[in-house]
């Protein structure tokens, strides 16, 4: 199957490949170079939902910022003393 760029820089999807891969209007499509070839991955719908929790099994990120920020002040602190 080929397509055409138009002036635009835009490109049609054959409808072949929309139907087989269920790809819908508004649907976002992640571009890469990969070699000499153009490689394009639809993203989920909510690619952002996939980010929730992912950080639960990791160190507690507002912890370790607050134990940080103590040890910078006690360290100001017998600087100025």
């Amino acid at each position: 199957m080929k397509t055409t760029l138009t002036a635009r820089n835009q490109v049609s999807i054959p409808k072949a490949l929309c139907d087989q891969l269920d790809l819908k209007p508004g649907l976002r499509i992640d571009w890469e170079i990969s070699g000499n070839k153009l490689v394009g991955r639809p993203l989920p719908e909510k690619a952002w939902t996939q980010l929730i929790g992912s950080r639960k099994k990791g160190p507690d990120l507002v912890e370790q910022l607050l134990k940080t920020r103590a040890e910078d002040r006690q360290y100001e602190a017998r600087k100025m003393a």
